[in-house]
C-alpha cells in the first residue's frame, strides 16, 4: 500500500524548540558517523545551520520553500 503525506504536515513540529548550533552540529555529526558519511567542518556546518534558520526549517510550519503536495515514501 502506498502511503501519501502532505509535506507541510510531515515537517510540522509539535515542539517549537529550535536547537542551538552545538545541539544541531552534535546530532548531525552523530548521524553522519552512523551512516559512514564525512563530517562537516564546524565553519561549513555553521553556514548550513544559518541557511536552515533563514529557510524556516525549524519553524512550526516547516521550511518555507517546500510546496505542500503529496509525496510517496513507497
Amino acid at each position: 500500500m502506498r502511503q501519501k503525506f502532505s509535506l507541510k504536515k510531515f515537517f510540522k513540529k509539535k515542539n517549537s524548540h529550535v536547537p542551538t548550533f552545538e545541539e544541531w552540529y552534535n546530532d548531525n555529526c552523530a548521524d553522519k558517523r552512523f551512516f559512514g558519511e564525512p563530517i562537516m567542518m564546524p565553519r561549513e556546518a555553521e553556514e548550513v545551520y544559518n541557511e536552515l534558520l533563514k529557510s524556516g526549517f525549524f519553524d512550526d510550519d516547516g521550511p518555507i520553500n517546500i510546496k505542500d503536495s503529496p509525496i510517496s515514501f513507497f
